[in-house]
């Protein structure tokens, strides 16, 4: 698929071209590698039918910029920024209306936000900021972040699609903070199980955090498509 990039905030980003689209999936990546991406669109299984606009935007400074809050650092000497809510806002405020004035995004079009590793958290947090999302896919997140359990206790999500996922080899790690992911994912699942007016959905994936990502955020889409489309 040939994607267009454009700037969006000062950011780089990435789209598929299509007017008028039916769904909107954004998705915060590390780098905008093309042949990743084209390898996970590959895996979405949409009708060819509905028009789907797919947005991909680069993260600088990952730890910084998807962190919900600052929190000592697990890997090396640099601490974990508190930039999600400007995040969240250049989504909101420049992003979003900057497709929606290339590709006459319909108010009433389902948006989708996906997010792997720490983007996965930042997409778990983003569900419980506000209803801007129809769904969200947090794949493989971050969810043994310090003090996230404790803020999912205490709070209600507003995205009312959610998407779970983890790899079932991820917790086999000697970091310390790290290791509780695979209990914390769990904990995590059985929060939103307890919670009404919602649906979210906890699946396994085979090996460590590092195999296969494009194949598992493609699998958390494509339960989000089926349940907003």
């Amino acid at each position: 698929m040939q994607l267009k990039r454009f700037i969006a905030g000062g950011r780089e980003c990435a789209s598929n071209e299509v007017s008028e689209p039916e769904c909107v999936v954004i998705q915060l990546h590390g780098e905008l590698e093309m042949n990743s991406i084209n390898k996970e669109i590959e895996n979405i299984e949409v009708d060819s039918e509905r028009k789907v606009l797919y947005v991909f935007c680069k993260i600088e400074d990952w730890d910084k910029e998807l962190a919900p809050w600052s929190a000592p650092p697990v890997f090396g000497n640099v601490p974990f920024g508190a930039g999600a809510k400007d995040t969240l806002e250049f989504i909101e405020n420049e992003l979003l209306p900057a497709i929606n004035a290339e590709y006459k995004i319909a108010p009433e079009c389902p948006k989708i936000l996906v997010g792997y590793s720490l983007a996965g958290l930042f997409s778990l947090w983003s569900a419980y900021q506000n209803d801007l999302f129809d769904a969200v896919a947090a794949v493989s997140p971050s969810v043994w972040f310090p003090d996230w359990i404790e803020y999912a206790k205490a709070n209600q999500p507003k995205t009312k699609n959610i998407y779970l996922s983890l790899g079932d080899k991820e917790d086999k790690t000697r970091n310390k903070v790290m290791k509780n992911v695979g209990n914390c994912i769990l904990m995590q699942k059985e929060i939103f199980d307890q919670q009404n007016d919602m649906s979210s959905t906890f699946e396994w994936n085979e090996g460590n955090h590092f195999n296969n990502e494009e194949l598992r955020c493609a699998k958390g889409i494509n339960w989000c498509l089926k349940n907003v489309l």
